[in-house]
């Protein structure tokens, strides 16, 4: 068969009335998208595409192409802050560094049952031992970044912890990536890195 006897016999083919059924969309014609849609229209041919839909109907596409479109639908898309896991050699004296120079809160827990919780605010942090650890596959130290809301914050709580005694490893600095951060270490070696991202107002500066 010739390339335009290949073409034709392509833009013959019916699309699949599940593809139809899943979407609730009884026409085709009205599930177009750029890229969605480009596998289709190469196996089931143009005609079931317009193309001012193609620009304007990504997410009928989504519906017609993908079964499991209204659970991704309703998909939970607002996330609570994440809690970090920090790999310690003793949770309770790790505890101790976090709560006495830090100023973190130890909330519960303890080394016999291998993880303990601590906070400041709005971050959580989970502190666990080497057995606990190694029973879920964890291991090695970690780096958490605490995003604070001004270069002032940045530079008051580097003042606080290092006054405190904390394991300074680097002082503020403005950084070519545009955040202004410090780092301190734990006694396990972890890090936080406690950092502002000020690129958007550079932004307003230029704008």
């Amino acid at each position: 068969m010739s390339l335009k006897g290949r073409i034709t016999a392509r833009t013959r083919k019916e699309p699949p009335r599940a593809a139809i059924d899943r979407s609730g969309i009884r026409d085709l014609s009205e599930c177009p998208t750029i890229l969605e849609l480009s596998d289709f229209v190469l196996h089931y041919g143009v005609t079931h595409v317009q193309s001012d839909q193609l620009r304007k109907r990504r997410l009928l596409a989504v519906r017609c192409l993908v079964p499991n479109w209204r659970k991704l639908e309703n998909m939970l898309t607002h996330f609570p802050q994440a809690v970090p896991e920090i790999p310690v050699s003793n949770v309770e004296k790790a505890a101790e560094y976090y709560v006495n120079v830090l100023g973190f809160h130890f909330d519960w827990g303890n080394d016999q049952g291998g993880i303990g919780g601590i906070s400041q605010g709005e971050c959580r942090m989970f502190l666990t031992n080497a057995p606990f650890c190694q029973h879920y596959g964890n291991g090695g130290t970690v780096v958490v970044w605490l995003n604070l809301n001004s270069k002032q914050e940045v530079d008051k709580l580097y003042h606080r912890w290092r006054e405190a005694g904390a394991k300074i490893l680097a002082g503020p600095e403005d950084k070519p990536w545009h955040l202004r951060e410090f780092r301190v270490a734990d006694l396990d070696g972890n890090q936080l890195r406690v950092f502002y991202d000020f690129s958007r107002e550079l932004q307003q500066e230029q704008a």
